[in-house]
């Protein structure tokens, strides 16, 4: 999810919407992109007259709006809901403690697009808040305040996302029905989790990217009910002592966990099975 390209991420993110809505608004997103596409492609090959293609464009053009503003929305609302808990889970088993968080990006060569989503509990944001970065001038006071201020900053940021969203459609409109091709919407954001303000992909190793992303997956089943989690290999490139603090933050997750490890583990997990897979045969 972090060493590969935009699709992955993207991809990882969506994959943890559960609730209806989250799912309904995915689902309607990806079937008028599939319809704009379409349209655009017949009216390329010529399959459709130029009369009846403006205006059924049009208002697929209105409507892949829409859906683009949604499914953003939910995006950001499930990276939110990460990034609030995440400080305290990755500082468990991270040796460090570092400043995590994200940007999303609309498009790659319009810098301004790029924000920042700040944690509330990082040193980052507690600098912006001094520097008067945001609207209001903010008091140091406890916590509560700052969180208020994290999700006045928050909605900011999502008012300009929006605005360069519906600004980035408007000027590739004329693009896309010259080369038939989609060329603007959320399925080609980008998302970068950050680390230190650094993006992860080049500044972290591959056992910190390991450990930030088990991060966001144990932040996230902090805020689901009922949960099974599957873990392949895991534990691969993470240090032996991380790997025990990563086993201990398991342990207290009440969903049922299936872990599988290509070596012997040096620490024993209670209340678990442990089984051996040896030339296809189980041996528990």
């Amino acid at each position: 999810s972090i060493r590969q390209g935009s699709h992955e991420r993207r991809d990882f993110i969506e994959s943890l919407f559960y609730t209806e809505e989250q799912l309904r608004v995915k689902k309607e997103f990806y079937q008028i992109l599939k319809q704009k596409k379409q349209l655009l492609k017949n009216y390329k090959k010529q399959l459709i007259s130029e009369t009846d293609f403006h205006p059924l464009f049009s208002a697929i053009n209105q409507t892949f709006l829409e859906k683009s503003k949604k499914i953003t929305q939910a995006r950001l609302e499930i990276l939110n809901q990460l990034f609030k808990i995440l400080p305290q889970i990755s500082s468990s088993f991270l040796n460090s403690k570092p400043d995590l968080a994200f940007s999303y990006k609309i498009r790659e060569s319009f810098i301004g697009d790029q924000v920042r989503f700040p944690n509330p509990d990082c040193k980052n944001f507690k600098e912006d808040q001094k520097k008067g970065l945001q609207r209001e001038k903010i008091e140091r006071k406890p916590n509560p305040i700052n969180l208020l201020s994290f999700n006045q900053e928050i909605e900011r940021q999502k008012t300009i996302l929006f605005e360069s969203l519906e600004k980035d459609l408007f000027d590739k409109k004329s693009l896309e029905i010259q080369s038939g091709l989609l060329l603007s919407g959320p399925q080609k954001h980008e998302i970068l989790f950050l680390f230190n303000g650094e993006d992860s992909r080049g500044f972290c190793s591959k056992g910190q990217q390991r450990a930030y992303i088990l991060s966001l997956f144990l932040s996230h089943l902090e805020s689901i009910p009922k949960a099974f989690l599957f873990l392949d290999d895991v534990l691969l490139e993470l240090d032996e002592g991380v790997q025990e603090k990563f086993l201990h933050l398991l342990k207290k997750n009440h969903c049922q966990i299936f872990l599988t490890n290509c070596n012997i583990m040096s620490f024993e997990l209670k209340n678990s099975c442990s089984f051996y897979i040896e030339k296809g045969q189980v041996k528990e």
